[in-house]
């Protein structure tokens, strides 16, 4: 058992353990459920105030990480979660085989809900990544993880995100971005998803800046993507027209031709058959 307490919940294991904290799988002694617990190194952190404050600030949604209360031992301000099984990240290590087609939309469909739910209500993630996605048992997909999230309005430059995710924006250390910086971070998910792999894949914030222009010059181009995407997906179904043209219109190089979160939910590709 973890060297770890808290008051009215049995710590059960380590889930994940990161640069910036631990998150423990817990039991509630009152309750019997089990929930997932996020602690900080820093104890009060200033990435522990911000996700208690989007996710206190939340209605709850199916598609965002429930939240149940936060709990302050000593000097630490500790968030306490619902439980679910995986993250993406650690699921597709797991599988050690491509998602399958029918799973790659509900993972992007169910991801989008929630960009759009949270970009609703004026919050913008900032690191969306597999690895802040998480996926229990019930085939809900859930986001995660609101350490660096902003309000809308606040958007001002800095090096946030994870270098693979990252949007043009932020890599080229604008002075300023909008909500669009999440609808790249989704597409470059479905991206790796469809190829089992990242589409850009820069040892360095200027060299990935690099590799997305290499593909994408302006309004992105289909042609290039097209052959980026044609690989052979281990015998799955390629990814169609209308999936390469809500690619086209998560990855455009500039925000302000990025579809939105909301308006990618009633693309065509979500309602076409496999």
């Amino acid at each position: 058992m973890p060297d770890f307490r808290v008051s009215g919940y049995e710590i059960l294991e380590v889930i994940n353990e990161g640069a910036f904290g631990v998150v423990y799988k817990a039991k509630d002694k009152t309750t019997n459920e089990t929930v997932a617990i996020k602690a900080d190194h820093d104890g009060l952190s200033n990435s522990a105030l911000i996700e208690v404050d989007v996710l206190e600030s939340l209605p709850r949604h199916t598609n965002i990480v429930g939240f149940k209360k936060r709990v302050v031992e000593g000097d630490s301000l500790l968030v306490v979660m619902e439980y679910l099984e995986w993250d993406l990240k650690t699921m597709r290590e797991k599988l050690r085989t491509p998602f399958p087609p029918d799973l790659i939309k509900a993972l992007i469909f169910e991801i989008l809900a929630g960009v759009a739910f949270l970009h609703d209500h004026g919050f913008v993630h900032r690191d969306l990544k597999p690895a802040n996605v998480l996926f229990g048992s019930k085939n809900r997909t859930k986001i995660c993880d609101f350490g660096v999230s902003a309000r809308l309005g606040c958007l001002w430059g800095g090096g946030v995100g994870t270098m693979l995710y990252k949007a043009p924006e932020i890599l080229a250390d604008w002075h300023s971005y909008t909500s669009g910086v999440d609808v790249w971070s989704v597409g470059c998910m479905m991206a790796e998803f469809v190829l089992d792999k990242p589409l850009f894949n820069g040892r360095s914030d200027a060299h990935q800046l690099e590799c997305i222009r290499s593909l994408v010059c302006g309004p992105i181009s289909l042609v290039p993507l097209y052959m980026a995407m044609s690989v052979s997906l281990s015998g799955a179904t390629k990814l169609s027209r209308s999936g390469l043209d809500l690619l086209e219109k998560l990855l455009a190089f500039y925000p302000w031709h990025r579809i939105s979160a909301r308006d990618a939910l009633n693309h065509p590709w979500f309602k076409e058959d496999l």
